[in-house]
């Protein structure tokens, strides 16, 4: 580490916010990709069931600890269905289930003939864990981290899609 760029960096925070009790620093940013089913912690299973009259779409969900170095709990989870065709009577319902699993539905008429299934997608946060594992220590006696946060978050990862 450049220790007299971050002390250039943290005299320029100082200047700009005098009245801060403390200065944030991002260190470490990184990006770790992991392939498999175990590697995810928010597991995602789609069905799509597709007639001239009706669509039918179940997501089963479930939280997957083991993906995480420290078990935490997912936060802003969106899932996200694209519908691109004219639609009649939409409907949707959740059931939970235990330990963090359960099941989303939604149900339409299309009105331009059988849908097509896409792809679902999902987005979350997390705060105090990491996917990877990674720790960040500064080896250092003149210096210290007086906060480290761990955080990830997805981008929008896309699903296959399952009929």
């Amino acid at each position: 580490m450049n220790m007299a760029a971050l002390t250039g960096h943290l005299q320029k925070q100082a200047e700009q916010s005098p009245a801060a009790s403390y200065y944030n620093v991002a260190l470490l940013k990184y990006q770790f990709s992991r392939l498999g089913s175990g590697a995810a912690p928010l597991r995602l299973c789609v069905r799509w069931d597709c007639s001239p009259g009706a669509t039918r779409v179940s997501v089963d969900y479930g939280y997957n600890a083991g993906a995480l170095a420290l078990p935490v709990p997912l936060a802003n989870v969106h899932v996200l269905l694209p519908v691109d065709e004219p639609v009649a009577n939409l409907g949707w319902q959740r059931a939970w289930g235990n330990g963090g699993c359960g099941r989303l539905s939604a149900s339409w008429e299309p009105l331009g003939g059988p849908s097509k299934p896409s792809p679902v997608a999902a987005q979350f946060s997390s705060e105090g864990s990491t996917l990877s594992g990674v720790e960040v220590e500064l080896a250092s006696a003149g210096y210290r981290m007086s906060l480290v946060k761990k955080r990830f978050a997805t981008g929008t990862a896309a699903l296959a899609t399952e009929q």
